[in-house]
């Protein structure tokens, strides 16, 4: 739906803008916030180990859960999109 000069701003383009800007946020959230839970993960499960292990995830798991969120969040945008075509499309 694109905005002409003869179009007029209703309400169905400020629901859809903020549905699309609160997914965006909800995302980008996701992506940022795992690096603040790998560090807490650290301090939970790996606070006994030894030297300067202590309260650090290895760094091969670090690596696979940050490329799990990201593989997620590709993932779900494909497939949720592809729903919201399928289904939302329909009206």
């Amino acid at each position: 739906m694109w905005l002409d000069q003869t179009q007029r701003v209703n309400w169905g383009m400020i629901k859809q803008l903020t549905v699309c800007g609160v997914a965006f946020l909800n995302d980008a959230y996701d992506m940022f916030a795992i690096n603040i839970v790998a560090m807490i993960l650290g301090f939970v499960y790996y606070h006994d180990a030894p030297g300067a292990a202590q309260n650090t995830v290895p760094k091969k798991w670090d690596t696979l859960i940050k490329i799990a969120v990201q593989i997620g969040c590709l993932l779900g945008q494909l497939v949720l999109g592809r729903l919201g075509d399928k289904i939302g499309r329909t009206t």
